[in-house]
């Protein structure tokens, strides 16, 4: 009988004091509210998994389901119509963060084959063609590609999470790329293997902006392209590599002491940022982290034996300083949970969900603006 996930031969790793996650309570941070029950599901069981949400030009929403199926949905005033079959199959692997490139190409990472991208059919053909732009930096593949985000010049900035990639979920009925386990197992072994990384279409190579990132997640430009912002999850901050300016080249901390563990983080339209807290903050993890036979001990353990993952929606407005200027809560996570990214446009939040069976849509005009 074949295990669920294969077995990783690394050893846990002590973990630098810095970098050792020091949450606050929610109520330190926002104060409670239940703004995200004013959401709307979508695809209530037809799109599975899909971490973000896409916004084309012509204001169709494109959706990408954990099995690697492209799922699209034609705008209709407030409504959408989601076409009856996928459009394209970009697996194997798991596509994470995706976004439209300047001339309506999508850009997708792909955990398990790196930077990939969609490119629209040719005017003789009705064929979208996926081909890979990048899947080594700097002499080591690009083991966990999760995010990304694009520049005014073509640049696409993007995250390679960890050297412990999904693996494929053996158990499942259907099995998928399992990137939830994935970050369980980076966490547990306290490795900061992930990094921060360039391409360049212009010349077809990809650098290294930086390493030594403990779950590098979600990335997000500046308004004025000044800096890109990373998640680092596990650490459950986010940093900040500086582009341009007397700091170009070095990198600090934009926020921290969250009160979650942060996933993806998206620009928004007032020149800050959206920052989404997949899950609440669990106590017990802060015991364990200390403790690299523990650690071991832990990572081992099947998930029936495991504490559950607490029910909770949490997505975070911060200035461009890295402020809290408003939290979108559903307490409960009763009609929202396990948010994983964000996507602004035309007054509505479009919200999708790393572990759900829909996607979501809130429209901002029904929420209460901070004082």
């Amino acid at each position: 009988m074949p295990l669920p996930f294969p077995a990783h031969n690394v050893s846990p790793v002590r973990i630098a004091a810095e970098r050792l996650p020091t949450p606050r309570l929610p109520d330190e941070v926002f104060a409670p509210n239940t703004a995200l029950r004013h959401a709307r599901r979508l695809f209530e069981g037809h799109v599975v998994g899909s971490e973000s949400v896409a916004v084309a030009p012509d204001g169709s929403l494109w959706m990408l389901d954990k099995w690697g199926y492209v799922w699209v949905a034609t705008a209709s005033g407030d409504d959408y119509s989601l076409d009856a079959q996928p459009l394209a199959y970009v697996g194997p692997g798991r596509p994470l963060g995706f976004h439209f490139t300047a001339n309506g190409d999508l850009a997708i990472c792909n955990s398990l084959s790196g930077l990939m991208l969609l490119e629209r059919p040719a005017a003789d053909s009705t064929k979208w063609r996926l081909r890979c732009l990048s899947n080594t930096a700097g002499g080591r593949p690009v083991s966990y590609a999760n995010d990304l985000t694009i520049g005014s010049a073509g640049r696409i900035y993007f995250s390679d999470s960890s050297t412990i990639p999904p693996a494929l979920n053996q158990a499942a009925p259907r099995p998928w790329y399992d990137t939830l386990r994935s970050f369980m197992l980076t966490l547990w072994h306290g490795g900061p293997t992930g990094r921060l990384l360039c391409y360049d279409p212009s010349t077809d190579a990809t650098t290294v902006l930086a390493d030594g990132l403990w779950y590098a997640n979600g990335v997000a430009l500046a308004a004025d392209e000044s800096f890109v912002a990373v998640v680092e999850t596990c650490s459950m901050r986010v940093r900040r590599h500086w582009l341009e300016g007397p700091k170009a080249g070095s990198m600090d901390t934009l926020i921290d002491r969250l009160p979650g563990w942060p996933d993806n983080i998206v620009e928004s339209s007032d020149g800050g940022f959206w920052l989404c807290l997949v899950l609440p903050d669990m106590p017990l993890v802060h015991k364990v982290l200390p403790q690299p036979w523990l650690r071991s001990l832990v990572a081992k353990l099947p998930e029936w034996l495991l504490p559950p993952k607490p029910q909770w929606g949490c997505v975070l407005r911060l200035s461009a300083q890295g402020e809290v200027v408003q939290a979108l809560t559903d307490p409960d996570g009763r009609h929202v949970s396990h948010i994983s990214s964000v996507t602004e446009h035309a007054d509505k939040l479009f919200i999708g969900n790393l572990a759900r069976d829909y996607v979501s849509v809130l429209d901002l005009r029904a929420v209460e603006e901070p004082h």
